[in-house]
């Protein structure tokens, strides 16, 4: 959110939400899956908002 702010975006439309090792999308069981599971997701909600 920091990044995104800083770069224009009005915080108020944003929301963040950190899950940890609560919803992963690979087993941690191996390197490349533990990296899968190192993301940022971006869900957009509302696509009625104007800038």
């Amino acid at each position: 959110m920091g990044w995104m702010t800083a770069h224009g975006v009005d915080g108020k439309r944003l929301e963040a939400a950190g899950f940890g090792p609560g919803r992963p999308v690979a087993p941690n069981d191996s390197e490349p899956n533990r990296l899968a599971n190192r993301r940022v997701e971006f869900h957009i909600t509302n696509l009625e908002v104007k800038p």
